[in-house]
């Protein structure tokens, strides 16, 4: 559950620091930057992004709030879920499904 957290924690950092493409702009630079590493291969680029769109900006901020309401339910309901057991037995296997229904998905997906 924490590795959510430290995920989420510099999205709000870079939604918040990183310049946007018009403070890019008005400094005389490009918003992204092209270098062709091998004028042969088309495929050989390296792109420096310098600022980011507000559109791209506001749906990363969309995203991250709603990842960041789904960390606080599943911690919540889990901390819950977990409070209310009272056999030792059955408190390892749910904390066990717990685990495995927070870490599966990031691992799949990864």
């Amino acid at each position: 559950v924490f590795a959510d957290a430290k995920e989420l924690i510099p999205m709000i950092n870079f939604l918040m620091v990183y310049p946007s493409d018009k403070e890019v702009e008005s400094n005389g630079k490009k918003p992204i930057e092209v270098v062709q590493l091998d004028p042969d291969d088309d495929d050989k680029v390296r792109y420096t992004i310098n600022g980011v769109t507000r559109a791209h900006r506001v749906s990363l901020a969309i995203v991250t709030f709603v990842r960041g309401i789904m960390f606080v339910t599943v911690t919540s309901v889990g901390i819950v879920f977990l409070l209310k057991e009272t056999d030792y037995l059955n408190l390892i296997l749910n904390g066990l499904g717990l685990l495995f229904i927070t870490v599966l998905p990031r691992d799949l997906y990864q």
